[in-house]
């Protein structure tokens, strides 16, 4: 199971961003031996592809030593990564595109970071778009919380207004796929 860095590096950079040196040293501390060898390279070309586990517990260790234990510290951090690669290499997407036809291309947008799993894309009506995402552990649950920041972002930066995101049904029931309903005006 691997994701392309990208997702590593924008995190880093933001954790760098937001809380210094002080704070990627903290993350570091946290984290295996064998992620601080990867989490501190001084730079990870952006199609390289890296451990999930790395990233996951990246995103566990911003969790617990930056935002005391509080998930919602990655919503933000996903949701400021979210818009500097929405703006960067898919801005013409955004600018092209609609809320359905951004979210629509869930699944090809997944495979391009993603090593494994799938995106499954079911159009529930008008501005109503349900995604399940197969292929995780129950483990992997931090991965619900960016990605829903990640939809709601990319409805916003698309023009949907008032993006609605929920988490339907979660990856700590064990079921191996969660899915978030995305509903917009």
């Amino acid at each position: 199971m691997q994701i392309k860095a990208v997702r590593i590096n924008l995190s880093i950079g933001w954790v760098k961003e937001n809380f210094g040196d002080a704070g990627f040293s903290k993350i570091l501390n946290a984290v295996s031996e064998e992620d601080q060898r990867i989490l501190s390279s001084k730079f990870i070309p952006v199609t390289t592809w890296v451990s999930f586990d790395t990233y996951m517990h990246l995103l566990a260790a911003i969790v617990s030593e930056l935002g005391s234990g509080d998930e919602s510290i990655l919503m933000r951090l996903s949701a400021d990564c979210t818009k500097k690669e929405l703006r960067g290499v898919y801005s013409i997407f955004i600018k092209l595109g609609s809320p359905e036809f951004i979210i629509k291309r869930a699944a090809s947008m997944f495979e391009k970071y993603f090593s494994f799993g799938e995106v499954a894309v079911t159009n529930l009506g008008h501005k109503n778009i349900m995604l399940r995402f197969c292929g995780f552990e129950k483990q992997h649950r931090l991965i619900e919380v960016a990605t829903f920041s990640f939809c709601k972002v990319a409805l916003e930066l698309t023009g949907g207004k008032n993006p609605d995101v929920k988490l339907v049904k979660s990856l700590a029931d064990g079921t191996g796929y969660f899915e978030l309903a995305c509903t917009w005006s």
